[in-house]
């Protein structure tokens, strides 16, 4: 009977002990994190964090802090639903004091950043000052932030336009052997279009003048044929004067006379 006793005793102690383990376990782990913990962007690219509650098992009723930038630019901050604001959090003043009216006792996001990567480097989100409040005692002011990886646009070399050109001297000597050396064909010779005289149009003159104009034109178209009368004359006369010149040497008269 009275091991029995002890026994009971011990077993009701030993329970005590876990339960009062357990509760503070729970109570220190409750803390506020920025979701993802890391990432790897580019620049210029955009991303979003959340910055989630974690009440580990405890009632949490309210939220505090702010929220640090560093490396990345803030756009804009969205409240989660069922989210109370008595000071709101935005990019140009972000520090916060949120309320949970019905509390709660699960992870929870409390609002979402919207970001974006100006330059290569190391970026971070963190959550300074934060106070986890449950029912009218603070919880914990654990908070874990976010470490991100930007990195360089890459370089993009263009590839070089190689031009290969034929030296414009070699071009012109063949060209003009090939002119000097190729026959001239009959289908590709030129030929020579006629050649139009334009039609002068005389303005009509006074009847004296046209008179002596042909008068003038009259004589000199008779000088030509003049000169070649003159010209036929003397001929004719020379080739008689040589004849009787010629006929006079052999006559019989004169050939006795050369014989003697």
């Amino acid at each position: 009977m009275k091991n029995t006793k002890i026994k009971t005793i011990v077993s009701f102690i030993a329970l005590l002990s876990f339960a009062g383990s357990a509760h503070i376990v729970q109570a220190a782990v409750a803390s506020v994190y920025v979701s993802p913990a890391s990432l790897t962007k580019s620049v210029g690219d955009s991303f979003t964090a959340s910055v989630v509650l974690s009440p580990a098992g405890n009632t949490v009723y309210a939220v505090e802090g702010t929220v640090v930038f560093s490396g990345v630019s803030c756009k804009s901050i969205t409240l989660a639903e069922g989210v109370m604001a008595q000071t709101t959090p935005t990019c140009a003043s972000p520090s916060f004091v949120l309320g949970l009216a019905s509390g709660a006792t699960a992870s929870k996001t409390l609002f979402t950043v919207s970001l974006n990567a100006p330059s290569a480097g190391t970026a971070t989100v963190g959550i300074a000052r934060a106070d986890i409040v449950g029912a009218g005692v603070s919880i914990s002011n654990t908070s874990v932030g976010g470490t991100y990886t930007i990195n360089a646009l890459p370089v993009v070399v263009p590839k070089p336009i190689q031009v290969i050109a034929k030296p414009v001297e070699k071009l012109v000597e063949k060209t003009s052997v090939k002119k000097v050396v190729d026959p001239v064909s009959t289908s590709s010779a030129v030929t020579s279009e006629p050649v139009v005289v334009p039609e002068v149009v005389a303005e009509t003159a006074p009847a004296e003048e046209t008179k002596n104009n042909n008068t003038q034109a009259q004589v000199i178209s008779a000088s030509p044929g003049l000169f070649g009368i003159w010209i036929i004359t003397l001929g004719l006369m020379l080739v008689s004067f040589c004849a009787g010149y010629i006929f006079r040497q052999i006559s019989p008269k004169n050939f006795r006379r050369n014989k003697k």
